[in-house]
């Protein structure tokens, strides 16, 4: 890393809270269906900035400016908009040694923004920072020396994870070292976990704030972890989970997970459990055989894949449908103009 690297100024206009999105595809992308609004990082919503070799503190702050686009309000009911761009909270966090920070506001009715200083690509020599401010960003403190390793040793916070349905509770995870800290009301009490997998997505429940759900992008098992007492303790849901959904808000129970397990001949079939498959004997099946497959909101999408023999090309077929679903419920889409896609093998 550049010795020349900026150290990072942390300026308040307005903080972006994370909101849940339903239907957002985690785990592995698609590869013949897109959504619109799912680029498939779960990270999206918190903001991230960059330093740059050489830039002055003064371009980053007219940087950062200038992507501050959401209002909110404080506990205290202060405005933080973007109107109000000439009233910025300006505070050093005396940080050279990385190049990306990451911002989180708790939400609302708190005053609470964690930020994390990192390397964009962690590795064994990597180091990080994070801070927390309970004054909206007046002042922070930095909290990684209460993260030490199991071993003692100093951690590698690659992210953080937070759940709406308690504002006060964060997960940080280190997966250099396959470790997770487990944050409670914002006090200094880190919890040390070893999940027994590597951490390099996780997902919190939106109205459940016990239930957490884990993946390694790079397990060849593709197991899809459960925590049911916000990360403390973890045990296998699932195995040969390409991708998962969380419940469509409003159409399915609150505890639904929808899963897309790869099958042998590397064809996919979804199935959901309304227990987070604890108890159930039968796996509820949505659609087999297929390509691919999205949720969004009260619509479902799969693609299955329809060999022309003696052709070189393939047809993916788009299947969607909607809410409730019953019996064959997918059904081929028309469009007023001909959409279908046609891929070169």
């Amino acid at each position: 890393m550049a010795a020349a690297m900026v150290g990072f100024a942390f300026l308040l206009c307005c903080i972006a809270t994370v909101p849940f999105v339903d239907g957002r595809r985690l785990g592995s992308a698609a590869k013949t269906l897109h959504l619109a609004n799912d680029d498939g990082d779960p990270w999206k919503e918190y903001m991230r900035f960059h330093a740059k070799e050489g830039d002055s503190v003064d371009n980053f702050v007219a940087e950062t400016l200038s992507r501050v686009v959401r209002d909110t309000s404080s506990a205290d009911g202060s405005q933080h908009d973007e109107g109000a761009a000439q009233i910025v909270t300006k505070y050093e966090l005396s940080d050279g040694h990385h190049n990306e920070m990451v911002v989180h506001w708790a939400g609302a009715g708190s005053d609470v923004i964690v930020a994390l200083t990192r390397d964009m690509e962690p590795s064994a020599l990597s180091t990080s920072q994070v801070y927390i401010s309970s004054d909206y960003g007046q002042t922070f403190q930095a909290k990684q020396d209460n993260m030490k390793l199991s071993n003692g040793g100093n951690s590698i916070i690659d992210k953080f994870y937070h759940t709406e349905a308690d504002n006060s509770r964060y997960i940080f995870t280190d997966i250099i070292h396959s470790e997770i800290w487990v944050m409670r009301n914002f006090n200094d009490n880190f919890r040390n976990v070893q999940p027994g997998f590597k951490p390099t997505l996780l997902s919190t429940h939106k109205t459940d704030a016990n239930v957490v759900l884990g993946m390694d992008s790079d397990d060849p098992s593709k197991k899809l972890w459960k925590s049911e007492d916000f990360g403390e303790t973890w045990h296998v849901m699932q195995e040969n989970v390409k991708s998962f959904w969380w419940g469509a808000d409003g159409y399915d129970p609150p505890e639904r997970v929808y899963v897309e397990r790869q099958e042998p001949g590397r064809k996919s079939s979804i199935i959901y459990s309304d227990d987070y498959f604890d108890y159930e004997s039968i796996d509820h099946e949505v659609i087999a055989e297929v390509e691919d497959f999205e949720l969004n909101d009260e619509y479902m999408f799969a693609t299955r894949k329809n060999v022309v023999y003696g052709n070189r090309e393939t047809n993916y077929t788009l299947k969607h449908c909607g809410y409730p679903m019953k019996g064959d419920h997918f059904s081929r889409p028309s469009f007023h103009q001909d959409f279908s896609a046609w891929i070169s093998t």
